[in-house]
């Protein structure tokens, strides 16, 4: 960020949309807020015509930073904190760096700025703030994608105990024992999707703790007019969500030592089927992963330790199911755009050299260059910069839509500099190179997306040429749409998801389409007393029991109403009474 006024010019969104999403889930809509949201510039840097390539920005902020200066903004705020009149500090580390520019362990052995970020760290710990790292997003070019970026990576580093404490602070008063079993140096956040799928994750790179962040955007606060942020794709969010979850918590458990405040984050979160792969003290864990949630965190801290905010509360936290925009407006939203049809890709190359069993199909005809977009270039992670995750996403409006065909609507960010050439759609073991260029605001409707990419992860790949020596290979990750039934209502908004039903008839407004709700008395259960009720309004014009809704309830009911017998109303994408 570049200071805590959003009012002011800056060169990257990354710090306002991350404060601004923290706002949304602390504050209240009059403005008021339990939880102080502050920043600190740790990414100064800009690309310039210097002789390095990069300039400082201290007034705006940048793009990217040295591992100083996270260093320096660590000190910073851990030295504000310490001046001010607030009891307690979450640290939200939404960056990273690769640990082959340093940080590993022992961290003894590595670069000296490495070694800053580390003992900044330690210092932070010792004096009780809880720290939040992202994991780091999955990279295009041939990075690394192993493990995950420090220092979130440094959750399998242990914080240091009091003895070490007493060496590391000058002062021993401002020492502050964090009490709690499981106490590593930071606890890293990674993303996951509304149906819990991984984000964005890099191989062996998921967490303890996991969060939402796909896709988000937020409304910025103090920019006249009023404008939506950047929209953002992985731990960078999640990282944000988390530290949002942990600082409500101790808002309202403010005497609760560090540790124990992450504890009841972690037992209040939601399981999602998986086991984490870093934990604290390396090597196998046997640790859930678990997606956190504010209002979770806030009961379970009330329910275990208390507090004189606890009671009463209300806490309301965001429905679970992504709910977007129909089908039509977006096809308004894109109104004019080339398409382009992805099934006249008909000539398939095979791209051992790229990744076994991978292949790509190209117009017949074209001369492949670069078969493998997302190996031959790098992308910032090569550098030893400090940078956002997640980066900006030169592609923040990629909504894929799948009901037979598939669609895929491309919407370049209007402030890109340079020319994405090398375009190309990536589904599994399938790439599909689409001809042209684009530029800053192109708009593309890519058609004709084969179904087997329904249930794959689509992203789109290029390669960005912004006049450096060295073009960079970039990926932007593709928000899902689905619509199981192919009715044109995608899922979130579908109130029968089983059964097409574009109309989306609910006479009744139970949340449940007329076509799969045979429950008339809603008990959530089609039975003998719904029967009874069809009897005595057949051949009426009775809207609730015309499950066909062509106006007159006839034996084309009766028969529907005969498939959903014994069974529950829906299913449902909506809210509905039965949930």
């Amino acid at each position: 960020g570049s200071g805590n006024n959003p009012s002011l010019p800056r060169t990257s969104q990354h710090g306002y949309t991350l404060m601004s999403l923290a706002r949304d889930m602390l504050c209240e809509a009059n403005g008021t807020c339990g939880v102080e949201v502050v920043s600190q510039l740790g990414l100064p840097l800009v690309r310039c015509g210097s002789v390095t390539g990069f300039c400082r920005n201290e007034a705006n902020g940048g793009y990217a930073g040295t591992m100083g200066d996270l260093a320096m903004a660590i000190r910073s705020q851990v030295e504000d904190w310490g001046t001010g009149n607030v009891d307690n500090l979450v640290i939200n580390l939404s960056l990273g760096w690769d640990s082959r520019f340093g940080g590993e362990t022992p961290v003894s052995n590595s670069r000296v700025a490495a070694q800053a970020v580390y003992a900044a760290l330690q210092d932070a710990a010792c004096r009780g703030a809880i720290v939040i790292a992202a994991t780091g997003n999955r990279v295009s070019g041939p990075d690394s994608n192993l493990g995950p970026l420090l220092p979130g990576g440094w959750e399998t580093e242990a914080a240091p105990n009091t003895t070490q404490c007493q060496s590391i602070v000058s002062r021993q008063s401002e020492i502050r024992r964090p009490g709690g079993l499981y106490r590593p140096l930071v606890y890293a956040a990674g993303a996951v999707r509304t149906d819990n799928s991984k984000a964005e994750t890099r191989t062996e790179g998921e967490s303890r703790l996991v969060a939402y962040g796909d896709h988000a955007v937020a409304q910025v606060d103090g920019v006249t007019p009023p404008a939506p942020s950047q929209i953002y794709t992985g731990s960078s969010v999640s990282a944000a969500v988390v530290s949002a979850a942990a600082a409500a918590a101790w808002h309202f458990s403010p005497a609760v030592g560090p540790a124990q405040v992450m504890t009841s984050v972690y037992d209040s979160s939601t399981g999602v089927g998986r086991t984490a792969e870093f934990c604290l003290g390396g090597g196998a864990c046997s640790f859930d992963v678990r997606r956190v949630n504010v209002c979770q965190a806030i009961d379970k801290i009330c329910g275990d330790f208390g507090g004189a905010l606890c009671s009463p509360l209300t806490c309301e936290a965001p429905g679970d199911v992504l709910r977007g925009l129909p089908e039509d407006d977006i096809d308004a939203l894109f109104a004019g755009a080339p398409t382009f049809d992805v099934s006249t890709l008909t000539k398939v190359t095979a791209l051992d050299v790229c990744r076994p069993g991978l292949e790509i199909h190209t117009l017949p005809g074209t001369n492949l260059q670069d078969p493998c977009p997302q190996r031959q270039y790098y992308a910032v992670q090569a550098t030893p910069w400090t940078d956002g995750q997640p980066e900006g996403q030169f592609c923040p409006n990629c909504l894929d839509r799948f009901h037979s065909p598939g669609k895929l609507f491309l919407e370049v960010d209007p402030a890109m500099e340079g020319t994405l050439s090398r375009v190309t759609l990536l589904c599994a073991d399938k790439t599909y190179r689409i001809p042209g260029q684009l530029v800053a605001g192109d708009k593309r409707v890519l058609t004709e997306i084969p179904e087997e990419c329904e249930f794959e992860e689509l992203a789109m790949a290029y390669r960005l040429d912004n006049g450096t020596p060295s073009p960079a290979s970039l990926a932007s990750a593709s928000l899902r749409l689905p619509d199981r039934d192919d009715d044109t209502i995608q899922d979130g908004l579908d109130n029968c998801l089983d059964i097409p039903n574009a109309d989306q008839l609910d006479a009744d407004g139970d949340g449940f389409g007329n076509i799969c709700d045979g429950d008339f008395n809603n008990d959530c259960a089609t039975s003998f007393p719904d029967i009874g009720y069809m009897k005595q309004v057949i051949f009426t014009t009775d809207p609730v029991a015309d499950l066909n809704g062509d106006g007159v309830v006839n034996f084309g009911d009766v028969g529907l109403l005969k498939t959903l017998f014994f069974e529950p109303p829906g299913p449902s994408g909506t809210d509905n009474i039965c949930d």
